[in-house]
């Protein structure tokens, strides 16, 4: 009997992950991307759900053949977690998902604090002293412009 695997996500997928799932006798539904809402559908044989926040707006416990739960997320604070382990069910994050947006934030904070010592220098050399008010720092895919 084929599994059935939900995708209700916000992430973009592509037809050829798709078609790769289909030829391991899986079926997919795809809910287009609506993970935040709430669905009048028959979940009862649903085998795998891959989400972020799906089940706070829809009910678990109407998924009963549900035997795996893959969150796109690195926490798992958002999942019903009382639910999931009395019924045996195996649940999956994403550790390290955030890591690069959270390493641009850290060069972007470093770069301007940096040109900001560079100034805060030049103004005290010239005997100018306060606040340091003016900095633009734009990070775009060329590099740090200021």
């Amino acid at each position: 009997m084929r599994k059935k695997l939900l995708f209700a996500n916000k992430h973009s997928f592509t037809k050829e992950m798709f078609d790769s799932l289909n030829n391991l006798d899986v079926d997919v539904i795809y809910l287009d991307g609506a993970d935040q809402q709430s669905y009048d559908m028959d979940f009862s044989d649903i085998d795998g759900v891959v989400c972020f926040k799906f089940f706070d707006f829809n009910d678990i416990s109407k998924f009963k053949s549900l035997k795996f739960i893959h969150t796109t997320s690195t926490g798992v604070d958002q999942m019903p977690m009382d639910y999931i382990k009395e019924h045996g069910i195996i649940l999956k994050n994403c550790p390290g998902v955030h890591s690069a947006p959270i390493s641009e934030y850290v060069i972007e904070a470093l770069c301007f604090k940096f040109i900001k010592a560079l100034l805060s220098l030049k103004n005290s050399r010239n005997s100018i002293y306060g606040n340091v008010i003016g900095i633009f720092v734009s990070f775009t895919e060329k590099g740090c412009l200021y």
